[in-house]
């Protein structure tokens, strides 16, 4: 009774240390962690090793329970979430306390970037959420009277934004689709195939976690959208396994990891805006929004303007761009021939910036407007 009392004290104590908003309707998505869902999912998801946790951690608003084996109370927490994923088809991800007090223990979280990703934690189960990289809020679920889904919904903000990579489910849990040959995401594209034959209208996400025009993209466009069209659904796939595979140390691993980009890029249509990598194959970026619609598709790339030249009266431009407007845009600021490195050529690059990427907004929305 003594150690039920003491658990019930330190979630008191951890719901109120922090400065989360309350439950109330006016709180945006800003303030809250938006979590991805999966279609149909019923169960929760288990990181099963260090980097897995680091990878949802670092780079996902993410819910993840930490549990142990033999405690009861965790026991008890696996139905609910059971019955609060099915319902809602938020992922929430679980991780064993010894895999977490390996990554709380080492250096990484002691200093740098990612210092108290992984704060000490009372008892088991325990919910930790995170948001752009930093750990927001923490709470100890230890009676079953608490309802789950109203411990989670002044943390949670719900967006249709639905993920299609592929996960593998074992024993009544899900696995991510990891590669057995690389350490990161899998390159399965099953949920992804089957999701194009089945739905005649369809707009997918290609999107890299680390990446940060994914992220703007996101932040700009994506969330603002979804928070004032809140019946419209889109789905996105992470490109992880691709992207870390090419950027390989290794030179066999980089010219495979090219290739099977390459190959993903034909098949999806992000190699319809003309880009090619170092060998010459045709390749795409992120993020790339396609609108399937029965036999046809449109497609948006978002923010990767390249190629910065000056024009005959001095002035920076993109000559290679997605949207034609943008290859219009012009610096305020005009620069010396031959001039890529003074502040005031450092000037001219932030004034075309910020120009493309208002340009960019709006014209991504309105992708979004006429294909959601």
């Amino acid at each position: 009774m003594k150690n039920k009392i003491k658990s019930l004290l330190l979630s008191l104590f951890m719901l109120t240390s922090f400065s989360l908003p309350s439950c109330s309707k006016s709180v945006s998505y800003k303030d809250r962690v938006i979590t991805r869902k999966v279609q149909d999912i019923d169960s929760y998801v288990v990181l099963r090793d260090e980097n897995e946790l680091i990878d949802i951690s670092r780079y996902d608003d993410a819910v993840i329970v930490v549990t142990s084996e033999g405690c009861s109370y965790c026991q008890a927490l696996y139905q609910e979430l059971k019955t609060y994923i099915k319902e809602t088809e938020n992922v929430i991800y679980t991780v064993d306390s010894l895999i977490y007090n390996t990554c709380k223990k080492a250096e990484y979280n002691l200093s740098g970037t990612y210092a108290g990703l992984y704060p000490t934690i009372g008892g088991t189960p325990t919910f930790l959420f995170y948001k752009e990289g930093k750990i927001v809020n923490t709470f100890v679920k230890t009676t079953v009277e608490e309802d789950l889904f109203s411990v989670l919904e002044p943390y949670i903000y719900d967006m249709n934004l639905y993920q299609i990579n592929d996960f593998i489910k074992d024993d009544d849990v899900y696995y991510q689709d990891i590669s057995e040959e690389y350490d990161h995401l899998g390159f399965g594209t099953s949920a992804l195939d089957s999701k194009i034959l089945s739905d005649e209208k369809l707009t997918v996400l290609y999107t890299y976690r680390r990446c940060p025009d994914c992220l703007s993209y996101k932040d700009e466009v994506l969330y603002p959208y979804l928070n004032e069209n809140k019946d419209k659904k889109i789905y996105f796939y992470e490109c992880d396994g691709y992207y870390l595979l090419k950027r390989s140390e290794d030179s066999d691993d980089k010219n495979l990891g090219l290739k099977k980009w390459s190959d993903f890029c034909v098949k999806y249509h992000l190699s319809d805006y003309p880009v090619t990598d170092i060998n010459g194959n045709q390749a795409g970026y992120v993020p790339t929004t396609v609108a399937f619609n029965k036999t046809s598709y449109k497609i948006d790339v978002f923010a990767n303007d390249g190629l910065i030249a000056r024009d005959q009266d001095g002035y920076l431009y993109y000559s290679r761009a997605f949207h034609s407007k943008v290859k219009e845009l012009r610096s305020t600021t005009k620069v010396e021939e031959g001039d890529t490195t003074s502040k005031t050529y450092q000037k001219a690059m932030k004034e075309l910036a910020q120009k493309a990427l208002e340009v960019e907004r709006e014209l991504s929305l309105s992708f979004l407007r006429e294909n959601l």
